[in-house]
């Protein structure tokens, strides 16, 4: 298995520029890099070694503050850490005024990462070319990771979720338990680095609905996050992050060390902000109107993105063998027939497999709407709950083909024998060869002649493969026991993401979908139940057929 995503995870930033991102790690680089001294490139990623003091940057109420993790003489204190974080989310820290050492500064900067990415380089830019601005940027590009304290509560889960995403509805006057986190938390995420968020369910959320519709545990709680910037890796390096943070918790590996020194003392300037940056008024003004573009960016998803998260108690892995499915490929399949039920067809759908195996391996597409998915979900939507079991076992005939196909495929994937990774290759071949690049322009050269490049950009352009492509729903399976729930986004207009992941004793999923007025079954809580509804349905079915109703 490549390992190669691991170097990626912390100090990882993702920089706005014109034309293209940079993505650029700001830790050490793998060990075949190493000889190049300072730096270097792999995978598309730029290495910047942090010298001295590693930091992590806390965003509270859209001010920046950035934290130490180790001093000149060991780490930091675990005492004075908590102590830093604590005046922080009370909202102390930085009462003192601007000391020499901060790179807080502008309330909402944080929503800059959430405009178009060529109006947040042109923002971005006006804020470097300053000194103050760069020393505020590169105060959180250089940090290990973004720690985000948020404030108000989530009266569910799936409010929660969407929180967690998108930081807080700017509309929102920030009523304990209110239908979001408050407005101030709208600029809680710094959207171009890993993300740590500590969010909170209302004490007084309501639990009747039950823990398959959302509902929150009762009583209410702390939950922990991590919101991850995808550019450098996938989801599986990422949960291996997690685990480790939360094993060593638990086992005491994390345990308090140091004095209990006063956190001011111990972190001086760290803990104060600037109410502003000194910028020329030309750059201010250019920042503040930027500011306010990714405030209403954030508005626009609120409004736009709705969300659900669903857990399903007694459908888990162990529920899915009895009823004679494999879990993962069962659950697709009812997914393919949620959808037909919720939206009247079938869609495009992307199932994320890991390439891991081959050197910097990614992801290649499991395609869900297989043509043997389509032939059992239209049966098994027509199956009706008095139907013979001679009808019953046609249908289940059906359902295990589609089952069957669907493992098959997963396996030629992950063997390197799918079907997106090499279109998406002789995609960019055909950019490279019909757009001259100057890195092409040594060695020998390749050209297309006219007719060859027309026919090679009607197929890769065709309106079929463009269809096939637009994923109406992006899914992936990717959880542990150290999780609760796994998000995947939705990455197409009128389109939903799924991220889940199947336990012996329960399925746990969170939809999140675009609303769009025109087609209707996409909001994510009727996903959400229509896929609950074709889980409980194929596992009777299978039970039926199978002689154990």
């Amino acid at each position: 298995m490549c390992m190669a995503q691991h170097a990626r995870v912390s100090g990882h930033a993702r920089i706005p520029k014109a034309g293209s991102d940079e993505a650029v790690c700001y830790d050490t680089p793998p060990l075949g890099l190493q000889a190049e001294g300072a730096g270097g490139l792999h995978f598309a990623t730029r290495y910047e070694p942090v010298r001295g003091t590693r930091t992590v940057a806390v965003l509270r109420a859209g001010h920046v503050f950035v934290v130490p993790l180790t001093l000149e003489d060991g780490e930091t204190p675990h005492p004075a850490l908590r102590d830093a974080l604590s005046r922080i989310a009370a909202g102390t820290a930085g009462a003192g005024g601007a000391g020499a050492g901060s790179t807080a500064g502008l309330a909402g900067l944080p929503l800059l990462t959430a405009l178009p990415r060529e109006d947040w380089a042109q923002a971005r830019q006006a804020l470097v070319a300053h000194p103050d601005g760069r020393r505020l940027i590169d105060g959180i590009d250089r940090s290990q990771f973004v720690l985000c304290l948020d404030e108000g509560a989530c009266v569910d889960e799936s409010a929660l979720l969407r929180g967690y995403i998108l930081g807080g509805d700017p509309a929102s006057t920030g009523a304990a338990g209110g239908a979001s986190l408050d407005g101030a938390a709208a600029a809680a995420r710094w959207f171009d680095k890993h993300c740590v968020v500590v969010g909170r369910v209302a004490d007084d959320a309501a639990s009747a609905a039950g823990p398959a519709s959302g509902g929150a545990d009762a009583g209410g709680c702390h939950r922990v996050g991590f919101l991850f910037e995808h550019m450098p890796g996938d989801g599986l390096t990422t949960l291996r992050w997690v685990e480790a943070v939360r094993t060593a918790l638990a086992d005491g590996t994390a345990a308090a060390s140091g004095s209990a020194g006063d956190a001011a003392s111990v972190l001086g300037d760290a803990l104060s902000h600037p109410n502003s940056v000194a910028l020329p008024a030309e750059a201010a003004a250019l920042v503040s109107d930027a500011v306010s573009r990714g405030r209403a960016e954030i508005a626009n998803w609120y409004r736009d993105m709705s969300g659900f998260a669903l857990r399903l108690e007694g459908s888990g892995s162990t529920a899915f063998k009895e009823a004679g499915l494999p879990p993962d490929a069962g659950f697709q399949f009812a997914m393919q027939a949620g959808t037909l039920r919720a939206t009247g067809s079938l869609r495009a759908t992307y199932e994320s497999c890991s390439t891991a195996r081959f050197l910097h391996g990614r992801t290649e597409v499991i395609r869900g709407a297989s043509p043997e998915a389509a032939a059992a979900a239209r049966a098994f939507d027509g199956l009706s709950d008095s139907a013979s079991l001679e009808s019953k076992q046609a249908v289940w005939q059906a359902v295990q083909a589609a089952t069957t196909a669907h493992r098959n495929f997963s396996a030629r994937c992950q063997d390197g024998q799918g079907i997106d990774r090499h279109l998406t290759g002789l995609g960019l071949a055909l950019d490279l060869l019909t757009t001259p690049e100057p890195q092409l322009d040594e060695g020998p050269s390749a050209s297309l002649d006219p007719a060859e490049r027309e026919a090679a950009t009607a197929f890769l352009r065709s309106p079929l493969l463009t269809s096939a492509a637009t994923w109406r729903l992006s899914t992936s399976n990717c959880g542990s026991q150290q999780t609760a729930y796994f998000g995947f986004g939705p990455v197409a207009e009128a389109g939903a993401g799924v991220g889940y992941f199947i336990r012996k004793q329960d399925l746990r999923a969170t939809v999140t979908s675009f609303a769009d007025p025109a087609a209707p079954g996409v909001d994510a809580a009727d996903i959400a139940t229509a896929f609950s509804d074709a889980v409980a349905k194929l596992l009777a079915l299978g039970r039926a057929v199978n002689g154990r109703a």
